[in-house]
């Protein structure tokens, strides 16, 4: 298990770098460039910007979310999690992974069930190819969820082997 999670981790870690990164710095060269052809130019904004920039979104928010989690990397209420102590902190932090755990398996089965629909109806109608790519954005979401849901795994796992606590705060 561990070997596949330090795997798991490094694949996460070039997704979110590489391809996120990758991402991001698209959406600012193409906000940027609609900027500069709006204010300095005077010839009128990039066509599709904002569609453009929401649409990737979607993959840069889905396809970090592991990343995030494994690297603490989101907000805490510790101001729970610092009372409880022991078996009672133990059972609490495995509920919430369990929990957790559900909600992202729930996203998974609809956003793949939704990327399904809409490849098919784009198939259906013969927008298939880069002038709709409206279900390759949708793919992103079932795949970070799936990522999610492997991490979640991987910390109940590692909960139930150790008996420890799987540490929600770095301190």
């Amino acid at each position: 298990m561990e070997r596949f999670d330090q795997i798991f981790t490094k694949v996460c870690d070039r997704l979110a770098f590489w391809l996120c990164g990758a991402i991001a710095l698209s959406m600012m060269l193409y906000v940027c460039a609609n900027v500069f052809s709006r204010y300095v130019l005077r010839i009128g904004g990039v066509l599709g910007c904002y569609e453009y920039v929401g649409a990737m979104l979607v993959p840069l928010i889905y396809l970090s979310l592991s990343y995030a989690w494994y690297k603490k990397g989101y907000i805490v209420l510790d101001i729970i999690q610092i009372r409880l102590k022991g078996g009672v902190l133990w059972g609490c932090q495995f509920a919430f992974l369990l929990l957790t755990l559900a909600f992202f398996i729930a996203i998974f089965y609809g956003a793949f069930r939704g990327t399904i629909y809409s490849y098919l109806a784009a198939v259906d109608i013969g927008e298939i190819g880069l002038k709709s790519p409206k279900w390759v954005w949708q793919m992103t979401i079932p795949a970070g969820t799936f990522l999610m849901a492997i991490r979640n795994i991987l910390d109940l796992l590692r909960m139930v082997k150790t008996g420890e606590v799987v540490p929600m705060i770095d301190r």
